[in-house]
């Protein structure tokens, strides 16, 4: 392997581009799932909502099975813990779920269930849209799931359910009314190799639709943006997933489920400073070993060894009457004075909503940096760091370099 020492180094990730029947037996489990997402969970405390609404679902399961002509469905995992998604008076929420399996059922499905009629399995969603505002807003698409290692989106398929929330959606031409509320079933084919990559991870990304000002569905246009949650799909995997908010930075990599992510430093040590009316502070940076999911390990071919990620949080301040584009911050990060590493973007989260900073606001913003582990370990983990910010207004020109607001710091 090679080692770059006195030399400018500049990591870089290669990242390529990135979806008749008979009495019925049901067997249950009754293990609680639990999630975690890039934005704030609420959980219901009212148990009696969460009973009702896994009474319904099990009267979704006979007409599944009444629908596809199932010879059996069985329950593998269920949880009755709500999944929430809140912005002031608006809120999109998954008040339970269930996976199940569906076997020897009609050639009707057998598309959607990878071209066969043997077995299959449905994420059964019982949802809630809520619009408490004086306003009528949009209903976006929403509710697929995503698998590690399974290619295709998986999204609900009519005909599975006699009527699902998706078509009461269209006859209300996406519109959810002023101080209203809408609230159905919702039911996703999963075909068998789907299952399989389930079986092994014991879990899937599940995504949460966005309510719009406009039926443009623009995403500077919502009022509350869709967003990604984690959810558990087998008993094994019950506990918390991995990545937990609050544990590690919303980096890509914790946004989006990339992979797994191990703590080896988490420092919340604050420092500040400023330059030209535009104030900086570093409120603390986490180093981590990053091991990428299955289907994405070629991104990260080029480290030989493992990975290692180096993100920085930083809160930048606009004190001077031009606008300041926050989400374009770059940095540098030099090891020891003679080795050099730019950040990279490819794993940092674009935000719309700091694109412009006007004077007296704030934005946040995450700076990635990328390590082969051998290379960090051996040479750069005992060294003194200095993390250079680098800052752009919204026309892209610099207006702070790395030169100008710089923070030096050792492990």
């Amino acid at each position: 392997m090679k080692k770059f020492v006195g030399i400018i180094l500049v990591a870089s990730l290669i990242i390529t581009g990135c979806t008749k029947s008979e009495e019925n037996k049901t067997e249950k489990n009754t293990d609680n799932a639990e999630e975690t997402s890039n934005s704030k969970v609420t959980e219901s405390s009212k148990s009696t909502s969460s009973e009702k609404s896994l009474v319904a679902l099990e009267e979704k399961q006979k007409e599944i099975k009444g629908n596809t002509e199932a010879e059996k469905v069985s329950l593998a995992f269920e949880n009755n813990k709500p999944i929430e998604e809140k912005q002031g008076d608006y809120s999109v929420r998954v008040n339970g779920y269930q996976y199940l399996k569906l076997e020897n059922f009609s050639s009707d499905f057998r598309i959607p269930f990878g071209d066969q009629t043997k077995e299959g399995g449905v994420l059964l969603l019982s949802v809630t849209y809520k619009n408490s505002s004086k306003e009528k807003v949009y209903m976006g698409p929403g509710f697929s799931m995503s698998v590690v290692g399974y290619p295709s989106s998986i999204s609900d398929k009519k005909g599975l359910l006699t009527e699902s929330v998706s078509s009461m959606i269209y006859e209300q031409k996406y519109v959810l009314e002023a101080e209203s509320d809408i609230s159905g079933y919702l039911a996703l084919a999963i075909a068998p190799e789907a299952m399989e990559k389930i079986t092994k991870e014991g879990q899937a990304v599940l995504e949460l639709p966005g309510l719009y000002k406009s039926d443009n569905l623009k995403l500077e246009d919502a009022v509350l943006k869709p967003v990604k949650k984690q959810i558990s799909l087998t008993k094994d995997n019950k506990e918390q997933p991995e990545n937990r908010e609050g544990d590690f930075y919303q980096d890509k990599t914790t946004a989006e489920f990339m992979g797994k992510k191990t703590m080896i430093i988490n420092n919340t040590s604050q420092k500040s400073d400023s330059f030209d009316n535009i104030n900086v502070s570093l409120e603390g940076y986490q180093i981590v070993s990053f091991e990428p999911n299955e289907d994405l390990k070629s991104r990260f071919s080029n480290f030989e060894s493992g990975v290692i990620l180096a993100t920085f949080k930083l809160k930048i301040t606009n004190n001077g009457d031009d606008p300041v584009n926050v989400d374009s911050t770059s940095g540098t990060l030099t090891i020891g004075k003679t080795v050099k590493m730019m950040n990279e973007n490819m794993l940092e989260v674009r935000d719309e909503e700091i694109e412009n900073v006007g004077k007296g606001q704030s934005g946040t913003k995450y700076i990635v940096f990328a390590f082969d582990k051998e290379s960090y370990e051996k040479l750069y983990k005992d060294q003194e760091f200095q993390f250079g910010v680098s800052i752009k207004n919204t026309d892209f020109k610099q207006i702070i370099s790395t030169r100008d607001i710089s923070f030096n710091f050792s492990n």
